[in-house]
């Protein structure tokens, strides 16, 4: 079962590519890796630390004010992190810009915090770090892409063999949507490859019965 939760997650539940929450940051960071990975990484920790806010915080939140506490827990966790990076990494932060501030509606941001409401802390801040990593593993995906073909070098490192065969497009934001369509088809098709027929129905309004009826006998 462990197996078939972490193919869901990285396949038919991949945030970034497949639940496209949160891709104002594919658009923003992924014309260079370390700008991708600097992402990643902010996001992975906002959503640890929020996580962890609100599981320690739920019985303190009423049912109906679930949604309005995640909005608050996560802007004030971005602000901070935004005013960290704004000190300790200025150069990143200038690449970033803007989309720091954004990532405080972001909605995996939210979702993942208000979903952190209902679980115990260990649950949340399991779930914030699979969530993070493949968000993070998107980004970098996505960013080497880009990068590489796209501006001909990798980690600001140019690599001269690649300049005569640059792809301007995808250095547009056009650009991080196109890969990242590609993205998504690789990851279905390894999917359908690695999941049998009865346990895996595609991407969109996929299912998982043995996965389910594994968890329906576990409780």
């Amino acid at each position: 079962m462990t197996e078939h939760k972490s193919l869901r997650a990285f396949a038919a539940e991949n945030p970034a590519l497949i639940l496209v929450l949160g891709i104002c940051p594919l658009y923003a960071s992924t014309v260079d890796v370390r700008a991708a990975f600097a992402m990643g990484c902010l996001v992975l920790a906002a959503l640890l630390v929020s996580g962890l806010i609100m599981a320690l915080l739920k019985r303190c939140i009423p049912q109906q004010f679930t949604l309005p506490a995640a909005f608050l827990v996560c802007a004030g966790v971005v602000s901070v992190f935004e005013l960290l990076f704004h000190a300790w990494f200025p150069d990143i932060y200038k690449i970033l810009g803007v989309y720091v501030s954004a990532l405080s509606v972001n909605l995996l941001l939210v979702a993942a915090a208000a979903d952190s409401c209902e679980q115990k802390a260990e649950k949340a801040i399991g779930q914030a770090l699979l969530l993070g990593f493949i968000f993070l593993a998107s980004l970098l995906a996505v960013a080497v892409i880009r990068e590489v073909f796209g501006n001909a070098s990798f980690a600001g490192i140019e690599i001269p063999s690649l300049k005569d065969y640059r792809i301007n497009v995808l250095l547009q934001p056009g650009g991080a949507l196109l890969i990242g369509a590609f993205l998504a088809a690789a990851l279905n098709a390894v999917a359908a490859k690695a999941l049998s027929s009865d346990s895996f129905s595609g991407w969109f309004g996929s299912s998982f019965p043995n996965a389910e009826k594994e968890e329906e006998s576990e409780s």
